[in-house]
């Protein structure tokens, strides 16, 4: 039998929260790394952006909404900046550097140079904490292992004006502030679990331009669809293997424990906390179908994960005491 209770320790992402814990670290406002994921309800919700021949497929929500939900919620002030021109974006970056830490993203992984990989990794998502703004060059302590890496100004500039098709925002950026409120754990779980709840009733808006944004159990129906009928492209194929899959499951399984730790957890919270654990695991098997080229499994998976996801929505909105919307 499958042992659940096993604390997963990798990570393959978390990238934008492991930057705000850098920071949060530095101010001795420490806090695990999975708790404050889940702080910022990032786990809960099925995304899907279908084009011809496939598109991004996470469990997650634009990364700018996930950040500000996770300081409001700590109690953190916070400046989000994005959208000016390339040389407002770098004067203000500098200066803001310059006073203490900045957290840059989302960038465009493949311009940033110093990783080996760089090359493969175009269009990819990123974050980092920018430590220092010269004329040539900034330098950044990168999540994914780089520390206090130099970045030619000119790469830097390209990873951060790329339009990014998650958050719809170029030239991101974030500075925190000073905490102002300090809640107690119980209302931290409780809104975020509310939260997450509402990342799980999100209505898809018209297709435009060829491409749907799908959420929740359609979003995994028609991907298992297009999956079946290998219309995936082999770079989204790729992604869903190296990254998406992998990130989802770890989302799954980290708000089960974030759950279950709730001092409010009670049977009907134990019976959420399960059905996140289970999808965890059908994650992990729509992964290692994909990866062995095994496309039904890999669909069955994913069409299991929809079962599980319309149970698991109920399951929590009857635990937080919500009432269903209409019909």
């Amino acid at each position: 039998m499958l042992n659940r209770d096993v604390p997963f320790v990798g990570r393959i992402s978390y990238c934008l929260v492991r930057c705000f814990k850098m920071i949060l670290d530095a101010r001795g406002d420490r806090y695990d790394l999975p708790f404050l994921e889940c702080v910022s309800s990032e786990p809960f919700g099925f995304t899907y952006v279908r084009g011809a021949d496939g598109g991004l497929a996470v469990n997650g929500i634009p990364y700018h909404i996930a950040g500000e939900r996770m300081l409001e919620l700590l109690g953190y002030a916070y400046e989000l900046y994005a959208d000016a021109p390339e040389e407002a974006a770098l004067a203000w970056l500098a200066k803001r550097a310059a006073r203490g830490p900045v957290v840059a993203g989302m960038l465009d992984a493949g311009f940033l140079a110093y990783d080996p990989n760089h090359v493969h990794v175009r269009g990819a998502d990123h974050a980092v904490v920018v430590l220092d703004v010269a004329d040539d060059e900034v330098v950044v302590h990168d999540p994914n292992g780089f520390v206090a890496a130099p970045l030619r100004l000119g790469d830097f500039l390209a990873a951060w004006r790329a339009d990014n098709i998650y958050t719809g925002k170029a030239r991101m950026a974030w500075v925190i502030g000073a905490r102002e409120r300090r809640p107690r754990d119980e209302a931290i779980r409780r809104r975020a679990l509310e939260l997450s709840l509402d990342n799980l009733r999100r209505a898809a808006p018209p297709p435009r331009n060829g491409v749907a944004i799908l959420f929740g159990p359609p979003a995994l129906r028609a991907l298992a669809q297009d999956i079946r009928a290998e219309r995936i492209a082999p770079r989204w194929r790729q992604s869903y293997t190296h990254w998406s899959f992998r990130v989802s499951g770890q989302r799954c399984h980290d708000s089960a424990l974030f759950i279950r730790a709730a001092p409010f957890a009670d049977v009907r919270f134990a019976q959420v906390a399960e059905l996140r654990l289970a999808e965890a695991a059908e994650f992990g098997r729509a992964q290692a179908a994909l990866t062995g080229a095994r496309a039904n499994e890999a669909a069955d998976a994913l069409e299991r994960l929809a079962g599980l996801e319309e149970e698991m929505a109920l399951a929590l909105a009857a635990a937080l005491g919500v009432v269903a919307p209409a019909a």
